[in-house]
């Protein structure tokens, strides 16, 4: 297919309220199921393919309801990733930290407290 229409994508999203799962709709519009949630649900940052396959394989991320969903390395829950959850990182192919915002504001706090004794 060469590309994903407005019409594409409210059908994937038809498909996804009736109950299909991810990985009939992706074969359905040949794409990989993590594209098909990225298209019904626009996330700020596009998460490629290969990077989500990937860090799938790795147990980092997963698909959740309505998003893809990154898990913190240092509380071990997974979150929405989005700039609420993530603090930003241009060296990261994801554009986050690899620390929840909640560990990494705990990180930076004990720091301080550390460097003020």
């Amino acid at each position: 297919m060469d590309a994903i229409t407005q019409h594409d994508v409210s059908l994937m999203s038809a498909l996804l309220l009736d109950g299909m799962d991810l990985d009939t709709i992706g074969d359905k519009f040949e794409i990989p199921p993590s594209d098909v949630i990225q298209h019904i649900y626009p996330p700020k940052q596009f998460i490629p393919a290969s990077l989500f396959e990937s860090r799938s394989r790795r147990g980092t991320v997963r698909l959740g309801e309505d998003c893809i969903e990154k898990r913190c390395s240092r509380c071990r829950q997974f979150f929405p990733i989005a700039s609420e959850f993530w603090h930003n990182c241009r060296n990261n192919p994801d554009g986050f930290l690899g620390w929840c915002r909640a560990c990494e504001i705990d990180r930076v706090n004990a720091r301080r407290k550390e460097l003020k004794k």
